[in-house]
């Protein structure tokens, strides 16, 4: 028979009890700080699309999550800080919306760059962000238009061979190309969609994909690694 050393059976309990601390309802804490934070993010984009900007405040976000305004802050500094998390959810979805769409069908780099344009022109004025109640206010301009062009460039970056048909390029330097020519594209869009772009959507997505295949085109040719 075993016997437990003395003061071992002590650190037993304790042991157990911190485990019982940790696991509650079948959860654990980062479990259940990471459920509250998905329910502040469900409840902020829903106020966002059916209210508006002004409406996602910290006590509005609380109400409609069902969660104290004490575990918020457990998740987000500050209701900025929630925006920005908003913002970069709707951007990574449609992002991925925009890629999927692009890498569909042919293979010619120049339609797969013009469904591209297109799709975000649809999830700018149809999809998510179109969705917002508020879509042509300034802020809410501003915040979808950061968002959007950081989403697009880090997959762009990633699968941009996939796109335009190349090898693989030095990722560095081709995030800093790619983020330059899609801030150009996605200002673009948003200018036409609040009206101080003075020109059709067949314009717009004509003239953009033929800028974005040139820009493309020349610096993936020089980002393209040389064989040894």
């Amino acid at each position: 028979m075993v016997r437990a050393q003395p003061g071992q059976g002590g650190r037993v309990c304790e042991h157990e009890q911190m485990r019982k601390a940790r696991v509650y309802g079948g959860m654990t804490a980062d479990q259940r700080r990471e459920e509250r934070r998905n329910k502040f993010l469900d409840a902020g984009l829903d106020i966002l699309r059916n209210d508006g900007l002004a409406k996602v405040t910290v006590v509005g976000v609380c109400a409609k999550a069902g969660v104290t305004d004490r575990y918020f802050y457990e998740s987000f500094d500050s209701r900025d800080v929630l925006l920005d998390a908003l913002f970069d959810k709707l951007a990574a979805d449609a992002a991925g919306k925009i890629f999927s769409t692009a890498t569909l069908g042919s293979g010619d780099p120049r339609e797969r760059l013009h469904r591209a344009i297109d799709a975000t022109i649809d999830e700018l004025t149809a999809g998510g962000f179109g969705r917002i109640a508020d879509v042509q206010a300034g802020e809410v301009l501003m915040r979808h238009r950061s968002a959007l062009t950081r989403a697009l460039a880090e997959q762009t970056a990633q699968f941009a061979h996939m796109i335009l048909g190349q090898g693989a390029f030095n990722t560095a330097q081709a995030r800093t190309a790619i983020r330059f020519s899609l801030g150009g594209a996605v200002e673009t869009v948003t200018g036409w969609i609040d009206g101080t772009l003075d020109t059709t959507r067949e314009q717009v997505v004509e003239t953009c994909t033929d800028l974005l295949m040139a820009a493309g085109t020349v610096q993936l040719a020089k980002l393209h690694p040389t064989s040894s």
